[in-house]
Formats: C-alpha cells, structure tokens, sequence
C-alpha cells in the first residue's frame, strides 16, 4: 500500500514539473532581451547546477543516518521556499488575448509546425530525444552497477555526483564564451559530443578507488557538455519563437524530447536482465554517441549568432 501512495505522488509531481518546465522557459523572453537569453540561461543553469551538486552531498550522508523517507520529507519542505522566490518576481508578462475559436488541439498542431517547421529545430529535437532514450537506458542500469558491482552506498554516490557537477557548473559558466568564440551551432554540436563520449569506457571500469576517480572525470566532463548542449539550443530556440508561441513550442519539445525517457529506462532494464548490466551498458552508451550526428550534419553547425526573433 505504501508503495502505491508513491507512485501516486510520483504521478503528480511528474504532472506539476511539465506546467514548470515549460512556463519558465516561455517566461524567460518575456523577463530578457533576445541578447541576454544565453547569458539568462547560464545563470539559471549555473543554480540549477549548483543545488544538483549540493543536493547530493546532503542526501547520501541522510539517507545513511536517517533513512531515505526523512530525507523526502526535506527535500519536499524544500520546494515552499522555491514557490516563494517565484512569488517575489514583480515582472508580468503581456499576455496575447486567445481566439474564442481557438481549441486546445489547434495549439497541440501549432506546436508540431513549430517544431517540424524548422529543419534546425527538428534536428535538436532528434538530438534531445535520441540521447535522452539512451542516457535513461544507461541510468536505469548504472546505479545497480555501483550497488552491486563496484561496491558504492548511497553517501559514495552522493559524493560522486557532487563532484562530477562541477563540470556542470563549469559548463553553465563558460557556454556563453564558448558559442561566442566558436559559434551558436558548433557549441551545440560540441556539447551532444561531450556529453555522450567521455562516459564509453565506463562499463570497464574495475571496482576501487580508480572507479570513482574515473567516474568523477567522465561523469563530470559529460556534465559540461550536457549543460554547454542545452543551454545553447535552449536559447536558440527561445530566441527564433514570437514569445506568444513559446509555450507551444516549449510544450511540443518537452513531450519529444521528454517522451523517450521512460522507454528509455524500460530498455535499460530489459537490457539489464537479458544481457548483464556491464553488456547493457555497453550497447546504451555506444547507441547513444549517435545523437550528435543529428546535429553535426545538419544546418544546426551553420549557425554563428543567436537569431532575432521570427515575426
């Protein structure tokens, strides 16, 4: 019974975190100028990063102490203070009155020629959804080889984590400098390519101290171009959509991208139970080098600067 009130609040949470996700992205344009959106964006990121590396550091050593139900109950008093600093945001958005005719289903459609529409949007879409499948495979499959095989409790995988996101951290930093030196299309293409091929000889590693530094290094470098990824194609794509259409656009991109996740963590499993989680691992990490492909041969590359917006 029990397990089932989690699954009830996992529902729900995962529900609220859609509204969120997409309506912060929508309202960034509105709060900045199209100039600032990367800069926005790498701020964000850069607390976003941070709290990730903190949150680890905290809940491995509560989890041990105090066992894992205390540290839920932490982390979700944790979100009224969240819910606050948003209600201290003075700034409002001019919103475009909406069409009496207007359905539900004639913005789902309008999302989908957004996003189909534009060859460079379609290919990030690719890219996203593609390494999102393959990193919930890998995932779904990691953690039992750090229980199992390498010998890690949850304070050493709090650790772990905390360390690798200083590469994150790194990557929100920098990314703004990054696009600007080498272009908007080439730092995305750089971070899909940092964010899948430092992690490929994981599934070799040996259990021992060398396990963790090494994973420290590939998960902390695949941070950094996680981070360098997402918030350059982010930006690009809040910059090239009238603000009226970013939540259509947002919307339609989370469910592409996001829809892969959970088909993503069934395969992992499978893969997991018929093949070993060292052989599962494997073939995820390898499929999923593939996603920067979507974007290196692609016109995404050819972008140089952050676009004004489409009329």
């Amino acid at each position: 019974m029990h397990l089932a009130y989690l699954y009830v609040f996992g529902f729900f949470i995962g529900v609220l975190t859609v509204f969120f996700d997409v309506a912060y992205q929508a309202y960034l344009p509105a709060l900045v100028q199209r100039a600032q959106l990367v800069d926005a964006n790498s701020k964000l990121e850069t607390s976003n990063t941070i709290a990730s590396f903190a949150g680890p550091s905290i809940a491995g050593p509560i989890i041990d102490l105090f066992r894992a139900p205390f540290a839920m109950l932490f982390d979700a008093a944790s979100f009224f203070f969240s819910a606050g600093s948003l209600a201290a945001i003075r700034v409002r958005e001019s919103i475009v009155p909406r069409s009496p005719s207007e359905s539900v289903l004639g913005q789902i459609l309008e999302g989908l020629r957004i996003v189909g529409g534009d060859r460079r949007l379609r290919y990030i879409a690719a890219c996203t959804a593609w390494s999102n499948f393959f990193s919930s495979a890998v995932f779904s499959a990691l953690f039992f080889l750090f229980l199992k095989e390498l010998g890690f409790i949850a304070t050493t995988i709090g650790l772990l984590f905390a360390a690798a996101s200083v590469g994150g951290i790194g990557g929100a930093l920098v990314s703004g400098r990054i696009a600007k030196r080498i272009g908007v299309g080439p730092a995305i293409v750089l971070g899909a390519a940092l964010f899948s091929f430092p992690t490929l000889p994981l599934p070799f590693l040996p259990a021992g101290p060398i396990a963790f530094a090494a994973l420290s290094v590939m998960l902390g470098v695949s941070f950094f171009g996680n981070l360098l990824y997402n918030i350059n194609q982010v930006s690009f794509r809040q910059a090239i959509v009238p603000v009226r259409l970013q939540g259509r656009l947002n919307a339609t991109m989370r469910t592409i991208v996001w829809g892969t996740l959970p088909l993503g963590a069934l395969t992992g499993g499978a893969l997991g139970e018929g093949i070993g989680l060292r052989s599962a691992l494997i073939v995820a990490l390898f499929a999923g080098t593939i996603a920067f492909l979507f974007v290196l041969l692609s016109p995404v590359r050819g972008i140089r600067e952050m676009p004004e917006a489409v009329a």
